[in-house]
């Protein structure tokens, strides 16, 4: 099986923060666009909208701004996805659960929990795996609640937070693009392949 093209854009040194209104983007807005039309001409994507793609790497790489421009106006589900996110991040909780309410039952949610839930196993505390997978399935407002509670006097947990963010993001990439990853960044993500 190839490379997904995609994955190589979720590559950076440090996972992002919760809150991008902590973070300085990682890579440069123009360089990281002109690599997203060279993964979407690799590899267009199989079950969403290209935009909304690139908004999920922009957002991944705290360009904030643009990648709520890109989704603002969409009306897909993928598109409602990546907007929760987007205000998750932003932060405004109220907004992402929102944003979660439009995009409704979607199959990402299932390949969330599927994925996520042996890391919880392994990693998470044992109270997260409860609250964050319901019937196998991922829960997105459980997330946001989550992250909202989250004391910014227990990095640990909010590392911990930080890397499900990671495994988020990389799912959503595997669903949207319609292909299995072949690849994923290490733990903390690695240079970035641009």
């Amino acid at each position: 099986m190839s490379e997904n093209p995609w994955y190589a854009l979720l590559e950076r040194p440090e996972l992002p923060e919760l809150f991008v209104r902590r973070a300085a983007p990682s890579i440069a807005l123009k360089a990281l666009e002109e690599a997203c039309a060279r993964a979407e001409q690799a590899q267009p994507p199989k079950t969403a909208d290209p935009e909304v793609v690139r908004a999920l790497v922009l957002l991944w790489h705290d360009h904030w701004e643009p990648a709520h421009q890109l989704v603002q106006e969409k009306e897909s589900r993928e598109a409602a996805i990546v907007h929760a996110i987007v205000h998750r991040r932003e932060p405004d909780f109220w907004n992402s659960k929102y944003w979660w309410r439009r995009a409704g039952a979607h199959a990402a949610c299932e390949v969330l929990g599927r994925q996520i839930r042996p890391w919880l196993d392994q990693h998470g505390p044992q109270e997260w795996r409860f609250r964050l997978i319901q019937g196998g399935i991922w829960d997105p407002f459980a997330f946001v609640d989550l992250v909202e509670s989250l004391p910014e006097t227990d990095p640990s947990r909010t590392r911990l937070a930080r890397q499900l963010q990671k495994l988020e993001f990389e799912t959503l990439l595997e669903v949207f693009t319609g292909a299995a990853a072949s690849h994923r960044a290490g733990s903390a993500g690695g240079p970035a392949a641009l």
